[in-house]
């Protein structure tokens, strides 16, 4: 008679990814929005200009105007934030995020000292420029490379036109200096770091 063994085999299965961060920092901007609104302070008092605090900036990369500029900066941020918080992981994200905002706010009012911004677009501009490079295909890249791209170029012509009339008031160059900040971000995250980061996430 032979004796027989197996070996059991563990098995482990991956937990489902919640965008846990991506959640709080909506639901931060929605609480700020509504919390200007209830004190009757309007988002002004929490926008950002050269004569304000550090307090103010950091501030108004989660304050917005009215409902319509919040829901839709929730409404992208909802399409880019899971992503990235996921291939880059939480910390790596929060920075991204915050980086790009600050910068995108800071490159404004230097070339408008006299206006004030506010709003989350900055910062979801930097995680724009991040997030084709992030993809797992080649054909994911392009596609969001080609959206970006897109984005970039229809802000860079609302600057230029901005400077001859200013016929809204969409902060392009704040979209451009917080896409501009992200791409900075990523390249000084240096790419052996990058890719090991990516690699950790799958």
């Amino acid at each position: 008679m032979t004796n027989c063994c197996r070996k059991s085999r563990k098995i482990t299965t991956k937990r489902p990814f919640f965008p846990v961060l991506t959640f709080l920092l909506i639901l931060s901007n929605t609480a700020v929005f509504f919390l200007d609104s209830t004190t009757n302070s309007l988002t002004w008092s929490t926008a950002f200009n050269p004569d304000n605090t550090l307090w103010n900036l950091l501030f108004s990369v989660f304050s917005h105007y009215d409902l319509d500029h919040l829901c839709y900066n929730m409404l992208f941020l909802i399409l880019v934030g899971p992503m990235c918080e996921k291939r880059l992981g939480a910390w790596r994200y929060a920075s991204l995020y915050m980086v790009s905002g600050i910068c995108s706010a800071l490159g404004f009012v230097l070339m408008y000292p006299e206006a004030e911004i506010a709003g989350a677009s900055g910062a979801i501009a930097g995680l724009m420029a991040v997030y084709p490079f992030i993809q797992h295909n080649l054909a994911a890249t392009l596609l969001t490379g080609f959206i970006f791209l897109f984005c970039f170029v229809k802000d860079f012509l609302g600057f230029s036109a901005s400077l001859v009339d200013q016929l809204d008031d969409t902060a392009y160059l704040g979209h451009l200096s917080g896409g501009l900040a992200g791409l900075l971000f990523l390249t000084l995250l240096g790419r052996k770091t990058f890719h090991r980061t990516l690699h950790k996430a799958r």
